[in-house]
């Protein structure tokens, strides 16, 4: 098998994440050991947020994402950067929507079919906390490889009676997530704790899940066997409102990804970092 056969069906993939769009929760096993909770901060101070805060919010929301095929004659990277500008919208009826502002990215892809995508729009609800199922206003496979992953993933999943310093819970989907070019089903066992943020008003929600996939994939001809697991860790910051003030994280999948047609297993690594930054409102 030729080196660049895997690493061409994830480029094609535009590099998405583990961070594609949930479907809803199902019911999923206890946390494998490997995605422990985070330690707690400090005491907490009073300050609550019973929901995720209303408001017209913009972000900059950043990835990078990598790649690692180890070949018997040695290992090839590839590396996706990208950047996307969007506008939230919550509604005091858990109505969400996001318009895509901008989105650039880097591996070659055409400028123009970028901009394209400008003004693109999503429509959804909150669903138990979390975004739901997002419509968007036109058709556009890019945006969904590339930009729907970053701001399905933008806000946290909040419980219903909400939360405050020293509150922790345990959340668990099934939902069809894109693996190196492939739609898998996906288990997230995600353990969350909140504590005061050092230094600022605000309440960091901080979530440690364990990911677990396995599945089929036709590429090019090829059927490709994958089997996935890995960890992510994520932080949310909450503004007194609830409202989102930031976020970060990373993902680490390790794969196994098997050709049977070839009778070849190459093993990989694929490794994620996001950034989320409030950004002042449009005048």
């Amino acid at each position: 098998m030729r080196r660049g056969f895997l690493l061409a069906v994830w480029a094609v993939a535009a590099c998405s994440s583990a961070s594609a769009p949930r479907t809803a929760p199902k019911p999923a096993p206890a946390p494998a050991a490997g995605a422990a909770a985070p330690k707690p901060g400090a005491a907490p101070s009073g300050m609550e947020v019973a929901r995720l805060g209303t408001g017209d919010l913009r972000f900059e929301v950043a990835r990078h994402d990598s790649l690692t095929l180890q070949y018997p004659t040695g290992s090839q990277m590839q590396v996706l950067d990208r950047t996307a500008w969007v506008r939230v919208l919550l509604t005091s009826a858990d109505g969400i929507t996001i318009v895509l502002d901008s989105l650039r990215a880097s591996g070659g892809l055409p400028p123009d079919s970028l901009r394209a995508l400008d003004g693109l729009v999503w429509t959804g609800m909150l669903e138990r906390g979390r975004v739901g199922a997002l419509k968007p206003s036109r058709t556009a496979a890019l945006a969904e490889q590339l930009a729907l992953p970053l701001v399905t993933d933008l806000l946290p999943a909040l419980p219903a009676s909400g939360v405050k310093g020293g509150s922790a819970w345990r959340d668990s989907t099934v939902s069809t997530q894109r693996v190196v070019g492939a739609e898998l089903p996906m288990t997230t066992i995600t353990e969350y704790q909140v504590r005061d943020a050092s230094g600022r008003r605000e309440l960091e929600v901080l979530g440690a899940s364990h990911l677990s996939a396995k599945g089929s994939s036709a590429q090019f001809g090829q059927t490709i066997d994958i089997v996935a697991s890995g960890t992510r860790q994520r932080t949310w910051r909450l503004a007194p409102t609830g409202q989102l003030a930031g976020a970060e994280g990373t993902d680490s999948l390790t794969l196994s990804l098997d050709v049977p047609s070839v009778g070849q297993t190459v093993p990989a690594t694929q490794l994620g970092r996001f950034t989320a930054t409030r950004m002042p409102a449009a005048r």
